[in-house]
């Protein structure tokens, strides 16, 4: 069993993250909508094709993501967080996230 009762894939951007989703099921995709090397909503996109009925919990610096999130609630996007948080937040709405 993992220490916070599920398994955690991390990617460093677009292409990593993109590249290991060749994986049987994803339960929860927790991406940054800014990446360094493209956008937050391409993995988003990618991610709904494969894993249609899995959650999104996107995460952004923006105070005025309005546009973004617009587009991520139409992809299917459960909630948002935003940075500066604490792990302990991110944790509080994983699981909150992955219960509803």
């Amino acid at each position: 069993m993992e220490p916070l009762g599920f398994k955690i894939i991390c990617a460093n951007g677009l292409i990593e993250g993109t590249d290991k989703m060749n994986v049987p099921q994803l339960d929860l995709l927790v991406v940054d909508l800014k990446l360094t090397d493209g956008s937050g909503i391409d993995v988003i996109r990618q991610f709904k094709i494969k894993f249609p009925q899995s959650r999104i919990l996107i995460v952004t610096g923006s105070l005025t993501p309005e546009d973004h999130l617009k587009e991520a609630s139409e992809l299917g996007v459960t909630d948002c967080i935003y940075k500066p948080f604490k792990v302990e937040e991110l944790i509080g709405v994983v699981q909150f996230v992955i219960k509803t």
